[in-house]
């Protein structure tokens, strides 16, 4: 079955690999199939009159958006070594956050081995330890094989996959672990730095934004995994929650620190109104964002979070225009941060 799959594979989804190389993003090289009732199994996946048709995927990404779904990938691959070599497949980014991952690898003996994970699989049983999603084989020397990935998940689903050589992975690896570990290096110091500053002359505007850093550096050893490895890592509902409990109190302290920072209800009357309005509502949301589906939860963060920013870049921009001079300093401070935030949200 493995060989009769491989060998209806498009020219554009076969992918042949070489050690030497290195990394192969994976995405043109995907074929998918919505799995509507969740029921399908590895054996239907193989089977020649299940009647199971793949779309190949044409974009340099593969996104579904929020979703509350299963979904089925295909990866053709053949090994150009003359010896066998080992890999790991990596699914990066938002694919972190996706709930259940299973990878399936043909053995010599033509059995399909089954390697979990996803953040809603207790640490303990992932196949590989480690806060990424990884999964490691080996690819026979000058040999088709087929590979299945089987996606659930309840809320955005991307899946940026690679393939590595397992040296070259290891490589990468190392130096994305110093570039993580200075970025939360930065975000303790930011935080402990004005959390003194705050102590030292009582600005309330300095509580509020040492609270919207703490979020930050939740939301990120969050959605990083970080968190599910080292803090929680058998927590699976705070493992499902953590991020979105992150973002919504996020929410509410980057607007506290607009209307605190930019005085709108002195300088801005008419947004102060709508940043106050913004304020209840993510107090109302949060019960929500903690009961609800990933999906509700999620959809419901990105318009607040649309809202918000929309919100806070004009109200500076309009206290600048009035001559409030401390406003120039939050549109430098803030402006990129805030689009980033939007971008980030328009991608999920």
């Amino acid at each position: 079955c493995v060989l009769a799959g491989f060998a209806q594979a498009s020219p554009a989804q076969a992918l042949t690999v070489q050690e030497e190389v290195g990394h192969y993003p994976l995405a043109t090289h995907l074929a998918y199939v919505h799995d509507s009732r969740g029921e399908w199994t590895i054996a239907d996946m193989v089977r020649p009159d299940s009647g199971i048709r793949f779309q190949p995927n044409q974009e340099e990404t593969l996104a579904f958006g929020y979703v509350d779904a299963v979904y089925w990938l295909r990866l053709h691959v053949n090994s150009a070594d003359r010896i066998r070599t080992a890999w790991v497949l990596e699914i990066a980014g938002l694919g972190r956050a996706i709930d259940e991952i299973d990878l399936y690898v043909p053995d010599d003996d033509g059995h399909w081995l089954r390697q979990r994970s996803g953040d809603s699989i207790p640490f303990s049983q992932r196949s590989v330890s480690h806060h990424a999603v990884l999964f490691a084989f080996q690819l026979p020397s000058r040999q088709p094989t087929t590979l299945y990935l089987r996606v659930k998940t309840n809320g955005t689903l991307q899946i940026p996959a690679t393939l590595w050589s397992s040296a070259r992975y290891l490589e990468n690896e190392h130096h994305d672990s110093l570039l993580e570990g200075i970025f939360y290096g930065v975000l303790l110091i930011m935080i402990f730095y004005n959390g003194f500053i705050y102590l030292s002359i009582r600005d309330n505007s300095y509580i509020v934004y040492v609270c919207y850093l703490v979020c930050v550096f939740g939301f990120a050893v969050s959605i990083k995994g970080v968190g599910f490895e080292y803090l929680w890592p058998e927590r699976i509902w705070w493992n499902n929650k953590s991020n979105l409990v992150f973002a919504e109190l996020g929410v509410l302290f980057v607007l506290l620190f607009a209307r605190s920072f930019l005085n709108t209800p002195k300088n801005t009357r008419l947004i102060n109104y709508v940043i106050a309005g913004l304020i209840l509502a993510s107090i109302a949301s949060f019960p929500i964002v903690v009961v609800a589906t990933h999906y509700v939860a999620a959809s419901l963060l990105a318009v607040q979070y649309v809202l918000a920013v929309a919100s806070v870049v004009i109200a500076a921009s309009l206290c600048l225009k009035r001559g409030f001079k401390a406003a120039r300093y939050y549109l430098l401070a803030w402006l990129g941060v805030l689009i980033s935030i939007l971008v980030w949200v328009l991608n999920s």
